[in-house]
């Protein structure tokens, strides 16, 4: 049996890869058994249904491109060692939990990079971005500045805030929209990395959101605003990303042994292709484990989820899919933090309305459905003082298993006032 090795699909240095996904990912190796068919000899690799070109997006003006505003306006960050405390720590605690000095410190900062964050937003209002990644080149391609983009966000994260305690909706939802735009902008590149970089700027939008959904500022706890706050929610489909991550990777596989079949010294080519029907295979038991919350059957995204998810196929063995299974185990709390935001806009909305919560749960989708994360219905409470509480139901400590570092309080419970 022959085995092929050959680097995960990702499109950064080693080094660069081992900066971003601390926390994130692993630079991963897939080790492919029992994709070979043996036969009369290839002239190439042919195993693809798309060819890496295919994910290659169409070029765009830089005005009418979103990727430019988002970049252009990351480069223009330039923290200093201070700066770039104050705003870790402010993106990491809710404004509430802020101590007295720092709210000084984070203004200033806000301040000396609204130049930046001018910029930033001039990407909010535009749906089409490309960031010129050259997914024909293999793992050769150039990858924007992941790391400013990930600033970028922290940024724009805590201008959110500090808008929301100052009460003005406007700037709050300009930050949000722009935070959402960075976030699919990234998420619609099919790579390993930017769709892990997208989730976690999602993830800090979302946030901000849930702490909108409960604010006692009179114009954040609009309607009006609420409504503009639930259109800029992202809504970028799962199934739609892991499927098409896995397609852009093996269409990247075929171009890089093509490449590494060439530069070898042998003459011969190929004498044998890698199996598409058991391609397709691995990715249907991906697109299976996504829809498998991880609340319920943690055991399956473990160390040795590559046996799990081809536990069908046992003469396949991809060692390090967790590439693939890291993407999937955090898509199931982003898209439950999107359904605890829209489960908090609907019953703010509830309560203004009718001037009190619902004392038993209203049979709204939010609240009836499982969520993709704990496999569990959100929490609903409604305290003595007349406000809600709404949770997913132990998300925190589900999260502390699969990302370690401070995230988990992106799933902390929304705190809706007494109307």
């Amino acid at each position: 049996m022959t085995i092929i090795d050959t680097p995960q699909f990702r499109f950064t240095s080693l080094a660069a890869a081992a900066v971003l996904l601390i926390g994130l990912m692993a630079v991963t190796v897939v080790r492919v058994a029992g994709f070979v068919s043996a036969g009369e000899p290839q002239q190439r690799y042919d195993f693809a249904d798309s060819s890496a070109a295919d994910f290659e997006k169409p070029p765009l003006p830089d005005e009418e491109n979103a990727a430019a505003w988002l970049q252009a306006g990351a480069a223009a960050i330039v923290w200093t060692e201070r700066e770039k405390g104050v705003i870790g720590e402010a993106t990491l605690a809710p404004y509430d939990g802020w101590p007295e000095g720092h709210w000084s410190q984070v203004r200033a900062t806000l301040n000396r990079h609204r130049g930046a964050l001018e910029t930033l937003h001039r990407a909010a209002p535009i749906e089409r971005s490309n960031y010129g990644i050259r997914y024909s080149e293999g793992l050769a391609a150039e990858m924007p500045d992941l790391l400013a983009l990930l600033d970028a966000s922290r940024l724009m994260l805590v201008e959110a805030r500090i808008a929301l305690v100052d009460g003005d909706g406007a700037r709050t939802l300009t930050a949000l929209e722009t935070m959402a735009r960075l976030a699919t902008s990234l998420q619609d590149e099919p790579t390993t990395i930017t769709t892990l970089v997208g989730i976690a700027c999602e993830r800090m939008m979302l946030t901000v959101a849930a702490e909108a959904t409960g604010s006692e500022q009179p114009q954040i706890g609009s309607q009006e605003f609420l409504d503009e706050l639930e259109q800029r929610l992202p809504t970028t489909d799962g199934r739609e990303i892991v499927a098409r991550l896995f397609d852009a990777w093996t269409a990247v596989l075929e171009v890089e042994l093509n490449r590494q079949a060439a530069e070898s010294e042998v003459d011969s080519a190929p004498d044998h292709d890698i199996d598409r029907s058991l391609l397709l295979e691995v990715r249907s038991e991906l697109l299976e484990l996504l829809d498998v919350p991880y609340g319920t059957n943690p055991e399956r995204f473990g160390d040795q989820a590559a046996e799990v998810v081809l536990d069908s196929e046992p003469q396949v063995v991809l060692e390090d899919v967790q590439g693939f299974v890291k993407v999937i185990q955090r898509l199931q709390p982003l898209e439950a933090q999107r359904q605890l935001v829209h489960a908090g806009i609907a019953l703010r909305r509830t309560g203004l309305d009718d001037g009190a919560y619902p004392a038993e749960p209203p049979a709204i989708s939010e609240l009836t459905e499982p969520d993709r994360f704990t496999g569990r219905p959100l929490v609903y409470g409604v305290r003595l003082d007349g406000s809600l509480e709404l949770a997913l139901d132990g998300a925190v400590a589900l999260l502390e298993q699969i990302i370690p570092q401070k995230s988990a309080h992106a799933l902390v419970p929304i705190i809706l006032p007494r109307p």
